[in-house]
């Protein structure tokens, strides 16, 4: 409209096309096929067992004291998948009282009676697989707002082929989350910079809690809001050049001086 005192300096990039769309469903479909067809296949890391066992237990119990290494949001939502199946926490065990997470996981995983190792791990696991295809949803549809859609499906691209991704894409630790946290935190705030309001900063605060809550050192994220601050000092929508929004320009050569 021409009243808008913010018009949209991205007409169409945010809505794609059917192409494009069809490009990123594929990719994703195709990144969650690779996550999952292994999971049975591959033995256990050395801390999966402590990660979804800890999970489990601050999700059904309330209790944190294994793996206080970190915070508990991303070892509870890979303890979602178990919970069906109700397994039986070695509270009998000395290593329970004593706090041992290394030997209560090794118990929990492989003496459990309500299902087997491989059952278990794998319900963890395809729930870190899940959250990894929201993370490059995320990608995708940043980028779209960002830069367009092809240039989004590019970024797409390279997230479902990245040997990093693919390697922990699958397992029960907390790369992943810890990864989704901080590019969503990242995204609510270019979103509340581009136009500052309470509700965008109210779910950049949601965010920011949600990344904390998966690992400390997400606490990174704190002096990064200074910076976002900065920029949202401008009072307006990206203009679609990212190196015109840095103000960032290219060398001129200055016009020779006339005689």
């Amino acid at each position: 409209m021409a009243n808008d005192p913010h018009p949209n300096p991205l007409p169409g990039r945010e809505r794609g096309s059917v192409a494009t769309n069809i490009a990123a469903a594929s990719l994703l479909a195709l990144f969650l096929l690779r996550l999952v067809a292994p999971i049975r296949e591959q033995s256990a890391t050395f801390d999966e067992a402590v990660q979804l066992h800890s999970g489990y237990a601050a999700l059904t119990r309330g209790d944190y004291r294994f793996d206080r290494a970190n915070p508990p949001a991303g070892r509870m939502w890979a303890a979602l998948g178990i919970l069906p199946l109700r397994p039986a926490l070695p509270m009998a065990s000395t290593a329970w009282t004593t706090g041992d997470e290394w030997t209560t996981g090794q118990e929990f995983l492989y003496r459990n009676r309500a299902a087997s190792a491989e059952t278990l791990l794998a319900r963890g696991r395809w729930m870190t697989a899940l959250l990894s295809a929201a993370l490059g949803l995320l990608v995708f549809l940043w980028g779209r707002a960002w830069l367009g859609a092809w240039p989004a499906v590019g970024a797409l691209a390279f997230y479902t082929a990245d040997p990093n991704i693919l390697a922990h894409g699958g397992l029960v630790t907390l790369d992943m989350a810890a990864a989704a946290g901080v590019t969503l935190t990242l995204g609510r705030r270019s979103r509340w910079c581009a136009r500052p309001a309470a509700g965008r900063a109210i779910a950049g605060g949601v965010a920011t809690g949600l990344a904390l809550g998966v690992k400390f050192s997400a606490a990174a994220l704190g002096p990064m809001a200074f910076v976002f601050a900065l920029f949202a000092s401008r009072r307006g929508r990206p203009s679609g050049r990212p190196w015109a929004d840095l103000k960032v320009r290219p060398y001129e050569r200055p016009a020779p001086a006339t005689p």
